[in-house]
């Protein structure tokens, strides 16, 4: 399987924790455009909505199709 890339923002999203993530995008907004789809699946495949949710606030960019795939696979 391909390796994820791990960063503070991404592991935070894959471990559900939402006031960690806000942490971070506080002090860096635009870290969203280069990890929010990468956070954002990690958040998908654990299931942690709290996050997921403010992706869609936040407009992050992403391949949509992809997400709903992958939110498909992981119920």
């Amino acid at each position: 399987s391909e390796e994820q890339p791990t960063t503070p923002l991404i592991i935070a999203a894959r471990e559900g924790h939402q006031e960690i993530c806000q942490l971070i995008i506080a002090k860096e907004p635009e870290i969203l455009k280069t990890q929010g789809q990468q956070a954002l699946h990690a958040a998908i495949r654990h299931g942690h909505t709290p996050f997921i949710l403010l992706c869609l606030e936040e407009e992050v960019v992403c391949d949509f199709r992809e997400s709903l795939s992958i939110a498909a696979e992981h119920g």
